[in-house]
């Protein structure tokens, strides 16, 4: 794969998860999967968005610092999903708070993940040129 694919198409990815996860709608949506409620909230905002940063950090194929802006990306894209289903009329005022405080608490861990994958990828680097 090219270095196009091995960044777009994670990302892409990465957007999906994320909608998925916490961008809540009526098309895709973890909040529509029956039996959530099980899931520990600790999993859900924070093994999930940590394991997410990490896993999209190291598989971008691409420098550190556009690693670091491309999977910084994804959450702005979960905001920026959440900005247009209001201005779609998707959310009520009411709604639309609902939706940012979901969105937005998981946005720490998921820069904990990326910040992990990028010293993994440092210390890839120096031990495969010592």
């Amino acid at each position: 794969m090219n270095i196009e694919r091995r960044t777009v198409l994670p990302t892409l990815v990465g957007a999906v998860v994320w909608a998925f996860f916490f961008v809540p709608n009526g098309f895709i949506s973890f909040l529509d999967v029956q039996g959530n409620e099980r899931l520990p909230t600790i999993v859900l905002f924070g093994v999930i968005p940590v394991s997410l940063g990490l896993l999209l950090s190291l598989v971008l194929k691409s420098g550190r610092g556009a690693a670091v802006l491309i999977a910084g990306a994804v959450p702005m894209f979960g905001i920026a999903a959440i900005l247009a289903l209001w201005a779609s009329g998707y959310y009520s005022s009411e709604g639309l708070l609902g939706a940012w405080g979901y969105c937005l608490v998981p946005i720490p861990a998921y820069a904990l993940g990326v910040v992990i994958g990028l010293l993994v990828r440092i210390r890839m680097q120096y031990t495969a040129s010592s």
